[in-house]
């Protein structure tokens, strides 16, 4: 992964991108899965003033059927996963948007947001997630707000945002 366009269009493009997945393999809004069975990895953070965070990263497995077979884990999982009571009238849930056209071979949205017990949704975290031959991009970001026009206004932000480390795997892909 050594000079791909990780921080393109990142919210920090000068964040300092590093191998340290080993350090916290969680798999961002995958309701407890984690990265697992990858041979190279990049990471770049984000922390803003607010409550605002992204994380963004690639992370390269030995083969597309690798790499297939982990995005087909996290997503049963966080679609098995159900709500979890959190506090007096909050409850954490997750969820799977499949249609997401990121120009990657596949891709697909996690979500994890906080529902209150008056109706509101706040505190998404939302994780675009896509595969192109034998590596995954995950862009993460989290904020207060939350709900259905939440989910698809971030995911398409992060989808334009993304443009060009994607444009990167698929020349990768093709060499």
């Amino acid at each position: 992964p050594e000079g791909f366009p990780l921080t393109a269009g990142f919210a920090d493009e000068a964040a300092q991108a590093s191998s340290s997945l080993d350090g916290d393999p969680a798999v961002p809004a995958g309701c407890g899965t984690s990265f697992e069975g990858y041979t190279d990895d990049l990471v770049a953070t984000y922390q803003g003033e607010s409550e605002d965070r992204a994380l963004r990263y690639l992370v390269v497995y030995p083969d597309a059927a690798a790499a297939r077979a982990a995005m087909s884990g996290w997503r049963t999982a966080v679609a098995a996963c159900g709500t979890q009571p959190i506090g007096p009238g909050t409850t954490r849930i997750h969820g799977v948007v499949d249609a997401v056209d990121l120009g990657t071979d596949e891709a697909y949205a996690l979500t994890e947001q906080v529902q209150h017990d008056d109706g509101l949704v706040s505190e998404l975290s939302l994780a675009l997630v896509g595969r192109t031959g034998n590596a995954v991009y995950v862009d993460y970001s989290f904020g207060s707000a939350g709900g259905d026009a939440q989910v698809r206004d971030e995911t398409a932000r992060l989808v334009a945002g993304s443009a060009q480390p994607v444009q990167a795997l698929r020349s990768e892909e093709r060499r």
